[in-house]
């Protein structure tokens, strides 16, 4: 599975790991993000090894990226679990 990052004069190009996420806005991070979330049970079904270590990465990268913009975030009551 091919993964291309969608990239703007001025990002912080990383060949093969995409733009720095700390460099991408608020709304290229949240569409990045629902790209990856959308194409995990593909990838995980059906891509290799290196494109699963890769999704791994950049979804790791990219959520640390969101907490750290957003640590005060809404968490939703209806999806705590009790215990």
């Amino acid at each position: 599975m091919d993964v291309t990052y969608h990239e703007t004069p001025g990002d912080v190009a990383r060949p093969g790991l995409g733009v720095d996420p700390a460099a991408l806005t608020t709304d290229d991070l949240l569409r990045e993000l629902r790209s990856l979330h959308d194409s995990r049970h593909l990838t995980f079904r059906h891509g290799s090894e290196d494109a699963l270590a890769h999704h791994d990465r950049r979804t790791a990268e990219l959520e640390r990226e969101y907490l750290r913009r957003f640590p005060d975030r809404e968490i939703d009551p209806q999806r705590m679990r009790e215990g």
